[in-house]
């Protein structure tokens, strides 16, 4: 073996000059190395890898896993796990961290380490500092192939030619290796680490579709030993291998200032990130990991879970990565099914039933396609539109319209009776029901009837109406105040504030009539009521206006429809209610 001895730098000695690398050029250390520096053997560049860097919240593209978990009662989330990361940017970057570091020689094909040599870099200079006593340099062999480790010390430790990590270093951990590097003769040799991670970082961001006006705290765990304990590093093969495992409990950590952003080009979601990262070894499948909220409350229900949310149905996250698990809080609506039960969409024993209508008070319901297939219809077709024909019409005469259609709110009339009641006409001189009258009252018609176009056009080969729903008693055209029912189940408001209208939540409803495979209350167009208002109330003959539902993005109200002419020419949607 020939050993060169220090002379004019054509040695090997390992004399360490390290110089701090610049993001723009990772391995380049030229113009940093002083002249004196030039006259040594080997140098060793260093970049470390960086986790990656957190984006602005975003639309909501699709995440690579998703899965939806119950939260609490009445509360549910869809959960996704998104790279919180640009994928295009480099991740190496110049040293941030004041490490201490070890750095070991090993000969190629024996793999017998050949020395090491420790220090620390100076952040500001970029020099390599070793530390002072023995072990300053390591000697080796011109012309013979040697593999070469860095790692942090104070973060990993070693035994034999294996570096462990600990899921406690996780976040600090960074260790490199350069293999069958070559060593020349010559004044000046460039070898370059790049210091990866083995951890991963992990927060979790909450949205919803209203504000996340409370404060609401919760904290990542697993209550199983499954979670890794340790990552063992084969130091000449580079071979990695989670090692035991644990549950375990971090920080609890809040949720920050709510940013708002807009999904599908109209609907406006809200979003809050927890205030810090917890850190986990690479590997680690975030199917273990269970997220409880210990404070919080949304759509007026308690988000305190007793049992955790389980995070995903599984995905293996990968080192330096920054991951984003994402819950989206959703409300769970009630349904009234062709089985005559009511139960949620998430149950699994109603897979082989169709619900029906959506539940919005107690025995209450609104069907989840307008009747008629969505045709106008006319309130009746008999003569002016502004006679009445109700047994009793709400007295509206305070002079001011939004008064009156407080009244309208407030009156207790639900629309059944109105449906149902038997008046005589003297026009027809008969007496008449409303709800048998296709041809002169087709919008109660059709709303009473609505079980035949159920059974004809929504139900599945093969399941039928329950025999109490398919009939004609239960199904009604509805007055103001189940349609005020309407809004404040959907978007959780409290009906105290619901004056003549509110703002509409599109996504909510869509949410509450798409998912269950209905369709939402239409824009731009007006749903009938049963209720009619009149300036002179006790007198039968005096004319009448006639209430609809009217929903104008981004607002949900109730309104009045006054007409001189023929009442077969005013026409609006019907969607009919269901006592059940």
């Amino acid at each position: 073996m020939t050993r060169f001895v220090s002379l004019l730098g054509a040695v090997a000695l390992l004399s360490v000059v390290c110089v701090v690398v610049g993001c723009n050029s990772d391995w380049n250390a030229q113009e940093s190395l002083s002249k004196a520096e030039e006259q040594q053997g080997l140098v060793f560049t260093m970049a470390e890898e960086q986790f990656g860097d957190d984006v602005e919240v975003r639309a909501l593209a699709k995440p690579d896993v998703v899965d939806t978990v119950d939260v609490a009662d009445g509360v549910e989330a869809e959960v996704a796990v998104e790279r919180d990361v640009d994928e295009e940017r480099a991740l190496t970057r110049a040293l941030k961290t004041n490490n201490h570091y070890t750095i070991v020689a090993f000969e190629a094909g024996t793999g017998k380490e050949k020395g090491k040599i420790t220090g620390t870099f100076n952040l500001a200079t970029g020099a390599f500092m070793s530390d002072k006593g023995r072990g300053r340099h390591i000697i080796l062999t011109p012309n013979k192939n040697y593999h070469f480790v860095c790692y942090a010390d104070k973060f990993i430790t070693r035994k034999g030619n294996v570096l462990n990590v600990s899921r406690g270093n996780a976040e600090k951990a960074l260790a490199g290796r350069t293999a069958n590097v070559k060593i020349l003769p010559q004044k000046r040799q460039s070898i370059a680490f790049h210091l990866e991670r083995f951890g991963v970082r992990v927060r979790t961001k909450l949205v919803a579709p209203v504000p996340i006006s409370t404060v609401i705290i919760a904290k990542i765990e697993a209550s199983k030993k499954e979670i890794p304990l340790g990552l063992n590093v084969n130091m000449l093969s580079w071979d990695k291998k989670l090692e035991g495992a644990s549950g375990v409990e971090c920080p609890e950590r809040k949720y920050g200032t709510t940013k708002s952003f807009v999904i599908d080009k109209k609907y406006s979601l809200n979003a809050v990130l927890s205030n810090g990262y917890d850190y986990f070894l690479a590997g680690t499948n975030s199917t273990k990991l269970n997220l409880r909220i210990t404070h919080g409350t949304l759509y007026g229900k308690s988000l305190i879970t007793k049992t955790p949310i389980p995070l995903s149905k599984g995905k293996s996250l990968q080192a330096a990565h920054s991951y984003v698990i994402r819950l989206t809080l959703l409300p769970k609506y009630k349904y009234l099914w062709n089985d005559g039960q009511v139960n949620y969409l998430s149950k699994k024993d109603r897979k082989k039933f169709t619900p029906i209508a959506l539940v919005v008070d107690s025995h209450l319901a609104i069907a989840l396609w307008d009747a008629n297939g969505g045709q106008d219809l006319a309130w009746h077709t008999l003569n002016a539109f502004s006679i009445s024909y109700n047994s009793r019409r709400i007295s509206e005469n305070t002079g001011s319209s939004i008064e009156n259609i407080k009244r309208a709110i407030k009156d207790s009339e639900t629309g059944k009776t109105w449906t149902y009641e038997r008046i005589w006409n003297g026009w027809l001189n008969k007496h008449f029901i409303k709800a048998d009258e296709a041809q002169y009252f087709p919008a109660f018609y059709h709303a009473v009837h609505f079980y035949d176009y159920l059974s004809k056009y929504r139900l599945p080969k093969g399941q039928q109406l329950a025999a109490k729903l398919k009939q004609r008693g239960p199904w009604f055209m509805a007055s103001v105040s189940p349609w005020v029912k309407v809004y404040t189940s959907i978007t959780f408001t409290d009906q105290k504030n619901f004056d003549s209208r509110g703002r509409w939540d599109g996504y909510l409803g869509d949410r509450a009539f798409k998912l269950a495979g209905g369709d939402n209350l239409q824009f731009n167009v007006n749903y009938w009521t049963s209720a009619e208002g009149s300036y002179e109330a006790n007198n039968e003959d005096a004319p009448v206006e006639r209430h609809i539902i009217w929903i104008h993005q981004p607002n949900y109200g109730v309104g009045s429809m006054f007409a001189g002419g023929l009442g077969k020419d005013v026409k609006a949607r019907v969607r009919p209610f269901i006592y059940f």
